[in-house]
């Protein structure tokens, strides 16, 4: 009579090594309108996570959260935008032609009076895949495409701090602002 449960013990214990991951999360897919290979890129926002698209615009981003994942969709120099889809874990979200909107790019100038190398700044721009980018040799960083919208981020620097960051954009145009570091 033991030998008899121990046998279906024993089976249950072999089970063990059954991977249930690929169930709990889930695999969203499309096609991006208008798609540029040297600009492509599909952000996951919740997880920072970025898929790239083929030279038919088909994008796989897999290892999504189940729910609603807010997509950044940036499909060429001035296209953009943002998606919402819904995901289930296990399955596969068909998104099919996602079309970009006109995109402009903000230029963030930095005014840092006395900081030592202020090309060590980088900036953020919240709830974009735009993060940790850099200035130039003019403290101007170039960040897009940004969609239609107003935005906040901040600039840091390793040594001097940080600034708070607000602009908007509309239109698809380009706008200008500035950050001073303290």
């Amino acid at each position: 009579m033991r030998a008899l449960l121990a046998l279906p013990l024993l089976s249950l214990a072999a089970c063990g090594g059954l991977n249930n991951e690929p169930l709990r999360t889930g695999v969203v897919q499309g096609t991006v309108a208008s798609a540029d290979p040297g600009w492509q890129a599909v952000t996951d926002l919740g997880s920072g996570q970025t898929a790239t698209f083929d030279s038919g615009g088909v994008f796989t981003l897999s290892g999504v959260a189940p729910g609603t994942a807010n997509l950044y969709v940036v499909a060429n120099v001035h296209g953009a935008t943002r998606v919402q889809a819904p995901v289930s874990g296990g399955l596969l979200t068909q998104l099919g032609v996602v079309q970009p909107q006109p995109a402009g790019k903000v230029n963030v100038h930095l005014k840092a009076m006395g900081v030592p190398n202020p090309n060590a700044s980088m900036v953020s721009i919240d709830d974009t895949p735009f993060a940790n980018q850099t200035f130039d040799n003019t403290n101007t960083a170039h960040i897009g495409p940004l969609t239609d919208g107003c935005y906040t981020g901040s600039v840091k620097h390793p040594t001097a701090g940080s600034a708070p960051l607000s602009f908007c954009m509309a239109n698809g145009q380009d706008t200008d602002t500035t950050a001073t570091l303290p």
